[in-house]
């Protein structure tokens, strides 16, 4: 059996891609639980990035379900997380499970992603694999477009957890879809199924709010402690500026005519940081100055303990905050982060917002 890290809904993609390519053996991991973390955190160095402790723990309960083979993306020229897999096949080693078999790719060559996929598919052909690739790629745009809608109904929601379910059920009907004619549909649906079957109490300007930093801390609820939906729950819209495509939307990357969202973030940031330096750094700092343009009224980081590369963009966003206005907070997650403190501190970022909005509409 297969399996691969929990990503948030992002996780789909892999799913769907695993059943594309006629592997239908695969173990979709649930969220990490406290146990799971716990786990990981037993196992690995302790200075190591808080999201590789997760995918060690939440890993190792895939092969306690029954996994000998995984998934894991890397990237030469990333940061740690370009290691992470080899890390993890060394500390599954000393675990004692000798047996796991690990695959992975090079997410900034397309070729690479698609050999791996067709080592592991079942007797696919390499059309059927670019095929499902392709297909990958469309899901996690319309699992982004179904986050969008997610995160914004869910602030105004008259029912409470209307929005999530009608969420789900979005997220089912895109892993189960395949042919691109039934994509294109969808994706002009999906705005009208949140329009029509979610009811809403619209508040009149509501504070806007964009999420970025590294990826996994962003994007993995498990980890983030379900802050979209902290920020949601005080009346406010919360945008995801991080996207998983930039590892599977093989669409984009041979594509010219389609400027990938990490691609145009890392333009938008030459100024403060003019040259790659890893993570997900350079996509902060632009995703500042473009959410700005965009009429959001605060940003909120998150990043990892000892994640170097977001650890340089907080040092920058000071000086982007004084330069485009853009109110920022900065939040460290760890494996001991806890909800409560999070959920305070947030609430003071917050309404520091909806002053200041006040202040300069009245």
């Amino acid at each position: 059996m297969i399996t691969y890290p929990p990503f948030g809904p992002s996780g789909y993609t892999f799913l769907a891609g695993l059943r594309d390519i006629g592997r239908e053996d695969f173990i979709h991991l649930p969220r990490p639980t406290k146990k799971m973390i716990a786990l990981g955190v037993a196992h690995s160095p302790e200075t190591i990035c808080t999201p590789l402790k997760y995918c060690v723990g939440a890993l190792a309960k895939g092969v306690e379900m029954g996994a000998d083979e995984i998934v894991f993306p890397s990237g030469t020229g990333t940061c740690r997380f370009s290691l992470y897999y080899e890390m993890i096949r060394l500390i599954f080693e000393d675990m004692g499970y000798n047996d796991i078999k690990f695959h992975t790719f090079d997410y900034h060559l397309p070729i690479d992603l698609l050999k791996m996929f067709k080592g592991i598919s079942r007797n696919k052909s390499y059309f059927e694999v670019f095929t499902s690739l392709l297909r990958a790629g469309i899901r996690n745009r319309l699992l982004d477009d179904v986050d969008d809608q997610l995160n914004y109904y869910r602030a105004f929601e008259v029912e409470k957890g209307r929005t999530e379910k009608v969420a789900n059920q979005l997220y089912q009907e895109i892993i189960d879809t395949k042919r691109r004619s039934a994509f294109r549909k969808l994706k002009k649906r999906i705005p009208d199924v949140f329009k029509d079957r979610v009811e809403i109490d619209l508040v009149e300007n509501p504070v806007k709010v964009v999420v970025v930093g590294e990826i996994y801390a962003v994007l993995e609820p498990g980890m983030n402690q379900d802050l979209n939906k902290r920020i949601n729950e005080m009346g406010v819209i919360a945008k995801t500026g991080v996207t998983l495509r930039k590892y599977t939307d093989i669409g984009a990357k041979i594509n010219p005519f389609i400027k990938e969202p990490h691609k145009v973030a890392a333009k938008a940031a030459k100024e403060y940081i003019p040259h790659y330096c890893g993570g997900d750094a350079q996509h902060t700092i632009g995703d500042a100055i473009l959410y700005k343009k965009k009429g959001y009224d605060g940003l909120i980081q998150l990043y990892p303990f000892t994640c170097m590369p977001e650890l340089m963009a907080k040092d920058i966003l000071p000086k982007v905050q004084q330069d485009i206005g853009m109110p920022k907070y900065s939040l460290v997650f760890d494996e001991k982060a806890d909800g409560a403190a999070i959920q305070t501190r947030l609430e003071a970022f917050i309404n520091m917002l909806k002053r200041k909005k006040f202040r300069e509409n009245n």
